[in-house]
């Protein structure tokens, strides 16, 4: 990783709780499923924050937005875990199916869901890089929520 000299910002109680209402109310409003729920500064609006708050916090929409998947992704590691092998079938596959259904019935999915619908439709617009000024926001594909996939067990496949 090359140093690009920015650093990060100082952190205190106050920013920081910003920064968790904010993500909490975006995962809120989302999971509503109102497509105008997709609004970095509406979030902001309704905790009592600005659009500079957002900037600060999270460099701009594109790095509150990724924020929000790492959250979802950071609650969702341990979601996954093996099937007892020595279960019968019949109890397996039930307790896959519970856990696939209670995982698309989520706050965190139905929020996901929103999201992923305001998305442009051509991929190659949603490959562009996040500004350096989100630098608070950890990157999806790098630690927890890059280990997802590693951290979905097989029943009898092991790790």
């Amino acid at each position: 990783m090359t140093d690009t000299g920015v650093q990060p910002p100082r952190t205190n109680r106050r920013g920081d709780a910003t920064r968790e209402n904010m993500l909490e109310a975006a995962l809120k409003a989302l999971a509503t499923g109102d497509p105008a729920a997709v609004s970095a500064n509406r979030i902001a609006k309704e905790i009592g924050a600005t659009w500079g708050a957002v900037k600060y916090q999270f460099g701009d929409a594109d790095g509150l937005w990724a924020a929000v998947l790492h959250r979802t992704a950071e609650r969702r590691a341990d979601v996954f875990t093996p099937a007892n092998p020595m279960a019968p079938l019949r109890d397996r596959v039930a307790s896959i199916i519970d856990t696939l259904y209670g995982g698309l019935t989520a706050t965190d999915s139905r929020a996901i869901e929103n999201l992923r619908a305001a998305l442009p439709r051509d991929p190659r617009r949603t490959r562009t890089p996040l500004p350096a000024d989100s630098r608070r926001t950890p990157v999806l594909g790098t630690g927890m929520a890059g280990d997802l996939p590693k951290r979905i067990r097989r029943p009898g496949r092991g790790p």
